[in-house]
């Protein structure tokens, strides 16, 4: 982690040939192009995605059980246990991209941010207004905290390297495919419970970054949290967005605009939908703090390991 936050840019960057995160995509679009059929019924395809998933959780779990034990003989695999972790962390470049964001916006206005807003989501930004973009910045950052920060270094802590490549898989799997497609249902299932298991995780952790920061309201953003488990008790994906909403008196979510017409979504806080660079600075601001409580946990736990 103190190596990804102070070097992550150069260290963890994803475009070279040998980088496992590009691997393990190439690995699932091979899987994909020889298994997921379009003359193959559902059900067919439901089992061949499921041994799918199989195939390659077993294999990073074999591949980072080995390598940690072949790192408590051999030092140099050590080092090697230390590249493929910091190779997948990438806790830096999403707070850098957000306040290059909040810049861009404030300096060259909506355009500007259309253009950078694909360093950091997926959306598309060709519909939506200033404040609509800087609402869809300021939710991008509470999700990557669940799922850049928090979900990663606590897969590694817990199941060590296997369980770190098994969240990338999973991570890998789910974007850019289908929801309802059957051959990614069980990945998809999998990582809809791993999302909702490092949210509830990530939930104290983010309210105690608040204490450090002044443009947060701490205790708003703890009811905000609350009300939403009273809502929806089974949700807690959205419980880092709700406390979001709320410690910085924002509506997040709401209707997207897109070319096809607009799709209701649901509002998530009960603050003003007029989100502004100020704001997008906060959350970046929110999500490095974020961080930095993880890295005294992971201190913490390692002293009494």
């Amino acid at each position: 982690m103190s190596i990804d936050l102070y070097a992550g840019d150069w260290v963890g960057a994803s475009d070279r040939p040998w980088h496992p995160k590009l691997l393990l995509t190439s690995g699932i679009h091979w899987f994909a192009q020889k298994l997921n059929r379009v003359d193959r019924t559902r059900h067919v395809l439901m089992i061949r995605g499921i041994v799918t998933v199989c195939i390659f959780l077993g294999s990073v779990t074999v591949a980072g059980i080995s390598i940690h034990y072949l790192a408590l003989i051999k030092p140099m695999f050590g080092l090697i246990e230390l590249l493929l972790v910091i190779a997948v962390l990438d806790l830096r470049r999403p707070w850098q991209k957000a306040l290059a964001l909040a810049d861009a916006i404030e300096h060259g206005g909506l355009l500007a941010g259309k253009r950078l807003i694909s360093t950091l989501s997926d959306r598309d930004p060709s519909y939506v207004d200033q404040p609509e973009l800087a609402r869809i910045i300021v939710e991008t950052m509470a999700n990557l905290f669940v799922l850049r920060a928090v979900g990663p270094v606590f897969s590694y802590l817990l199941f060590g390297l296997a369980g770190l490549y098994a969240h990338c898989f999973l991570v890998l799997c789910y974007t850019g495919t289908e929801r309802a497609a059957p051959f990614y249902m069980a990945s998809h299932w999998l990582h809809s419970l791993m999302v909702q298991v490092s949210a509830v995780i990530s939930a104290p952790l983010f309210l105690l970054a608040t204490l450090a920061i002044p443009e947060v309201r701490s205790k708003d953003a703890l009811l905000g949290m609350l009300l939403h488990l009273r809502r929806y008790p089974a949700k807690f994906n959205k419980l880092i967005i709700a406390a979001t909403a709320s410690g910085l008196g924002l509506s997040l979510g709401g209707p997207r605009k897109y070319l096809a017409g607009l799709v209701e979504h649901p509002w998530i806080g009960t603050g003003t939908p007029d989100a502004q660079p100020a704001h997008i600075r906060a959350a970046a601001k929110w999500y490095f703090y974020g961080c930095l409580v993880i890295y005294g946990v992971v201190i913490i736990c390692s002293l009494f390991s």
